[in-house]
């Protein structure tokens, strides 16, 4: 998963600078960091920056818009100093949900998810799948129902796992129109790429 900025000054000005971070396996903490570094490091042509940030020579630390004389990190006392932006936009994103990506940056409850694909048994798939059917994470291992080619074939399976008639005869069960009855079942479920989730609607 990676996501590419550009300083918001700059771009405001014509110039594309872009950074990418590369967010596997990054923390919160490290994430911010790396988003202060890509724009410390941005290549600002002459005249484009409009704060002065620093960053230590020891451990890489960056202050936007500070210019530090002794490292809250390490407690080192010699900085880099350059014009920089203090802000920025999200040019592009690459196998992060929607929901998580905003105009200047990414939203926090991203790391959250990181963590639930770690801690869930689901494939990352049905994890997006559900949603983008609106799930909250919390919920979307409860309410999966499993991955079905159409609605009638889920209806049809439902049926069966669920006692409400047996796939063993041929009467009724190859007599029902499964669409209709998909149309009538799937007012309490929801689906995203042939994963199939509980949702009532109310």
């Amino acid at each position: 998963m990676r996501i590419t900025f550009y300083p918001l000054g700059a771009y405001n000005l014509g110039h594309e600078l872009p950074f990418t971070i590369n967010l596997d396996g990054l923390s919160l903490v490290e994430y911010n960091q790396a988003l202060l570094t890509g724009l410390f490091e941005a290549h600002y042509p002459d005249g484009v920056g409009s704060v002065l940030s620093s960053r230590c020579r020891k451990c890489k630390m960056v202050s936007i818009g500070n210019i530090e004389t002794e490292c809250s990190s390490c407690g080192n006392d010699d900085f880099e100093i350059k014009h920089t932006d203090k802000e920025w936009i999200v040019y592009v994103s690459e196998d992060i949900p929607e929901k998580y990506v905003g105009k200047y940056s990414l939203d926090e409850e991203f790391f959250e998810y990181v963590q639930f694909l770690k801690d869930t048994s689901l494939e990352p798939k049905i994890v997006d799948a559900g949603l983008t059917c609106g799930l909250d994470l919390c919920d979307i291992e409860k309410a999966y129902q499993g991955t079905y080619d159409s609605d009638a074939m889920f209806a049809e399976r439902y049926a069966v796992m669920n006692g409400k008639i047996s796939d063993s005869e041929t009467w009724p069960f190859h007599y029902i129109d499964w669409k209709d009855a998909a149309a009538e079942l799937m007012h309490n479920y929801t689906e995203s790429n042939q994963h199939y989730f509980y949702r009532p609607r109310f």
